[in-house]
């Protein structure tokens, strides 16, 4: 005796809501009415119980992410108009200062 094969408990978004939640994810969390900068499992699962409805837990909703294509990554601050020259010259003198030390 063999059981069927189970795909588990049915999925609480249907198609039409799985797209929402994906353009809704890559708006700005302020236009959604957040103060936090970046999307994370907190974030995300607070926007599913107030908008949707649904309970998820914090990795839950890291798995909503890596299925809505998401990848996992902060943004690292960029210095606007810096001189390639003038970093290359800064790494340089700090090795050398750190190898003094």
């Amino acid at each position: 005796m063999y059981d069927k094969e189970r795909h588990g408990r049915p999925a609480s978004l249907d198609k039409h809501k799985w797209g929402k939640l994906g353009r809704d994810l890559r708006k700005q969390q302020k236009t959604l009415g957040y103060t936090q900068n970046l999307w994370d499992g907190k974030l995300s699962a607070h926007y599913l119980q107030s908008h949707y409805g649904i309970k998820a837990g914090v990795r839950q909703c890291q798995q909503i992410f890596h299925k809505l294509g998401f990848r996992r990554r902060k943004p690292r601050p960029v210095i606007a108009q810096a001189d390639p020259s003038a970093q290359e010259a800064f790494k340089k003198n700090f090795k050398s200062w750190q190898k003094t030390e």
